[in-house]
């Protein structure tokens, strides 16, 4: 396991003797033969069949390596959200995260704390600018950070590196032939060409620019919906913040997903497959990429408050 300390390692040997902040070369060849998984399964005191379906369609299909099948194993075999999620989810999601986990097994770890900084971000800018009014009108703010939270949750999703199986040909198999992630590792199965990974950075920016725009439509909307609910009840009822038309919330996410926010997180991919391949320690890796990824959130959000039209501070300071 690469992501283990090695804190006795011999002289010589990279990273030797630095423990938790053990960087060397890059990891060991995978290994996919099944001789070898059922090895790695008997040492767990477990057997293919006594594995969530997603998985045995993995080892089945020869998609993942002895390797991942240890990190894996490491985490799903202890009670956690992860381990209830593979066993409740409808057999084609259980299949799309047991692939995400495959390939990135701090990837839940990842998604939960791209959520909190996303509803950080969004609460302080909320708080910023809507100032005595925040708890006057925290269903517009619960509204607009939710939105948020779900096109975040979409795109680190869409982005995540995934090992891809199950996958029988048509379309499936298109599919499975893009990576997510154009710093994606290539496998057995998958030989990502350079022409593949182009065509899974234009896929992927379709996809942010439709989720973020769904998202930012809905947010519009459902302030407005708010809006009209207080007038109801209050006829001269109005916010403390204008809220930004249909097409200005909708066109502002969807860019800001599909280009600047997009490009971030295609970089911050590659720069944690980087760390993770020569790092010695799994707390340091993540601890590394909980920190880029807070970074990324701060460089972010002004751009996303620029394109969604809610720069409001400095209009009231021109007046």
């Amino acid at each position: 396991d690469r992501y283990q300390d090695e804190p006795d390692e011999e002289p010589g040997d990279d990273g030797a003797g630095l423990g938790l902040f053990a960087f060397g070369g890059l990891a060991a060849s995978e290994v996919f033969d099944l001789v070898t998984m059922q090895a790695v399964l008997a040492e767990w005191g477990k057997s293919v069949v006594a594995l969530p379906q997603g998985l045995r369609l993995a080892l089945d299909s020869h998609a993942v390596s002895s390797a991942q099948i240890v990190q894996f194993l490491s985490t799903e075999y202890r009670p956690h959200l992860g381990r209830a999620l593979l066993h409740a989810l409808p057999a084609p999601v259980s299949r799309a995260l047991s692939g995400r986990l495959l390939a990135d097994p701090s990837f839940l770890f990842k998604l939960a704390l791209e959520q909190a900084l996303t509803a950080s971000v969004s609460l302080a800018h909320e708080a910023r600018t809507r100032g005595e009014h925040f708890r006057s009108e925290l269903d517009f703010v619960a509204l607009n950070t939710a939105s948020l939270m779900a096109a975040n949750a979409a795109m680190v999703w869409l982005l995540a590196p995934a090992r891809i199986f199950g996958a029988a040909g048509g379309a499936a198999k298109i599919w499975g032939s893009i990576p997510n992630m154009v710093f994606d590792r290539s496998g057995p199965l998958r030989q990502y060409t350079a022409p593949a990974r182009g065509a899974g950075l234009l896929m992927k920016t379709l996809q942010l620019g439709a989720v973020g725009a769904a998202a930012g439509a809905g947010m519009a909307a459902g302030n407005q919906a708010l809006l009209r609910a207080h007038q109801a009840r209050d006829p001269e009822y109005d916010t403390s913040v204008e809220i930004p038309d249909l097409a200005t919330s909708a066109a502002g996410l969807g860019l800001y997903l599909a280009s600047t926010s997009h490009l971030r997180y295609q970089l911050l991919g590659g720069a944690e497959r980087w760390i993770a391949e020569r790092c010695g320690s799994m707390r340091l890796s993540l601890g590394l990429a909980g920190g880029m990824r807070v970074l990324n959130q701060a460089v972010g959000e002004p751009t996303r408050i620029r394109l969604m039209g809610l720069e409001y501070e400095e209009e009231e300071d021109e007046e």
